[in-house]
């Protein structure tokens, strides 16, 4: 009854304004209490399940092949979505994400020795492995905080459970009808693949358990029954994450290459017939997946071996292959050189991996692969520097419009660079060398795009930070407009920043200094300082506080 309750709340209530932990100790109470359920889950109460658990969203579908009655709506994904939320909130305790896991830990108990009919068992399972997987590495993000702070406590057996229910998850997937289901059985490990762990050691165990363990299967499976998993290849690649991908690309990789070296017109195998009725395919998706930098395992062998196996490819193909090689040989060049274009290294820094996987492969490269992927760094530091320098341009060519500067030169600059990406990187900044550098960490790119001298690089964000205040602003602007009526002309760059600058700063930092000594005059206050709304008075003398001493305010 207690259960039927929290759904018919969970129907007209916000699941946000649920505790996540209580949400899931409801959920476990009803699989723990109800007494006519035992050791079987019938499809009727999985289905019930399924609606507690997909009760906050009308979204019609099929979730993993079962169409569940009134809808597979996944309410656990939001929970997931909540907790990944609340991970970020440094002010709850260790014990919060700690309740999480454990109550979720004792779900996938519960569910994983039972019987769940109709295949239910496995979306069930995976559903709240996410939500106990990602409570697990909140909770782990956690302990290393305290330990940090030099806290102790006797949290120790998470990793354990974390383990232990890797396996069960797995053992659960295993069981899954794979003759006949391929597709199904990968789409299975496809979503356990993809839950949303954040980033971290957490997160790469749990994936490399998987996907070796996967590997493993596959290959025992697929012995004299590669039909099935070509076909997947061929077809619905793409539709698969980045692990299963890898795994089905070594499998036809390896059945592709065995066949070629039988010799294909002296040999009438099923396997051979079937490599040679999806060639075109095979070929096509090969293109495909080295123009976005080797998405597949299988585009690697043939770079490392294009020479050898080019007759395997038509000879468009053979020639785009060869064509690609000799691309990315000058690509490797331009980035250990710093005279890459800017959209050539957006394009490497967003496929890193893949990148990395290719060089790896090209025997003749002229750089090795261990430099390459060491000055990768280096180049996107120097490409985000330019970037965030630009902001800071801009926001500066701003503050010298509200009087006469003239910035002409900055915005010529800045026009020439406008479309970046036809753009060399050594055109922006002065590119660095591995064996030139001591420090890779400290490395700080120097910016020459705007032709500003270190002096001006280290003052400028000084300015904009002083200029976040009103009293600043005021003098700045009260300073430029009366020395650009003075001199009758438009300021440069060199007088913004000796004339208008220092002397602003230099009585600024007078008044402030006096202001927080209690030495200003009342004239003086009044004249600076004068307003009715104390709320934007303490915001602005808040403002005044550079050393971070904000007690002399409230005094």
């Amino acid at each position: 009854m207690f259960f039927l309750y929290v759904v018919t709340i969970s129907k007209i209530v916000d699941l946000e304004l649920l505790p996540p932990d209580a949400v899931l100790a409801t959920l476990c109470f009803y699989i723990k209490a109800d007494s006519h359920m035992g050791n079987y889950v019938s499809k009727e109460k999985a289905t019930l399940l399924f609606r507690f658990l997909y009760a906050h969203q009308n979204f019609d579908r099929m979730y993993y092949g079962i169409e569940m009655s009134g809808g597979a709506i996944k309410t656990l994904e939001k929970l997931s979505s909540i907790l990944l939320k609340l991970a970020q909130d440094s002010d709850l305790t260790i014990e919060t994400p700690l309740r999480n896991y454990k109550i979720a830990s004792n779900i996938l108990d519960l569910v994983g020795t039972k019987y769940v009919a109709e295949d239910n068992k496995s979306p069930l399972c995976i559903c709240v492995a996410e939500v106990f997987f990602i409570s697990v590495d909140w909770f782990e993000r956690c302990l290393k905080s305290r330990q940090a702070q030099g806290k102790t406590g006797a949290y120790t057996d998470h990793l354990l459970t974390f383990q232990k229910h890797r396996e069960r998850l797995k053992n659960i997937m295993m069981n899954e009808r794979y003759y006949g289901h391929e597709e199904y059985f990968l789409r299975v490990w496809n979503r356990a693949l993809e839950v949303r762990i954040p980033d971290g050691e957490i997160k790469d165990a749990y994936i490399k358990f998987l996907r070796d363990e996967l590997e493993q299967t596959l290959e025992k499976r697929s012995l004299n029954e590669e039909k099935k998993l070509v076909e997947i290849y061929c077809i619905n690649l793409e539709s698969f994450c980045d692990p299963i991908q890898e795994i089905l690309s070594k499998l036809v990789f390896k059945m592709s290459m065995l066949i070629m070296k039988l010799e294909l017109r002296f040999i009438q195998t099923e396997q051979a017939s079937l490599l040679m009725f999806y060639s075109t395919s095979i070929r096509k998706l090969a293109v495909k997946c080295y123009i976005e930098l080797g998405k597949s395992f299988f585009i690697n062998r043939y770079i490392k071996n294009h020479d050898e196996y080019s007759k395997s490819l038509s000879s468009n193909s053979a020639d785009l292959m060869r064509n690609f090689v000799e691309v990315l040989k000058q690509a490797s060049e331009a980035l250990s050189k710093g005279n890459i274009l800017v959209q050539d290294l957006q394009r490497i820094m967003g496929k890193a991996d893949h990148f990395k996987s290719i060089v790896t492969e090209i025997k003749d490269l002229p750089i090795k692969a261990e430099y390459l992927m060491a000055s990768l760094p280096l180049r996107e530091k120097e490409l985000l520097a330019y970037q965030s320098t630009l902001k800071i341009v801009q926001d500066f060519m701003y503050m010298c419009t509200r009087f006469k500067g003239n910035t002409r030169d900055l915005e010529d600059r800045i026009k020439r660079f406008e479309k970046l990406e036809n753009v060399s990187l050594n055109m922006l900044c002065k590119v660095a060398f591995l064996e030139d550098m001591k420090n890779h960490e400290q490395y700080e790119p120097t910016i020459t795009a705007f032709g500003l001298d270190e002096n001006a690089f280290q003052t400028i964000p000084y300015i904009l930070k002083c200029g976040q205040g009103l009293l600043f602003i005021t003098l700045w602007d009260r300073r430029g407009n009366e020395l650009a009526k003075q001199k009758g002309k438009a300021l440069d760059l060199d007088e913004i920043l000796t004339e208008v600058w220092e002397p602003t700063y230099k009585f600024w930092d007078d008044l402030c200094t006096r202001l927080k000594n209690g030495n200003l005059k009342f004239s003086e206050f009044e004249k600076y300082f004068k307003t009715t709304d104390m709320e934007t008075l303490r915001n602005e003398l808040m403002k005044l506080c550079q050393d971070g001493n904000t007690k002399w305010i409230d005094v």
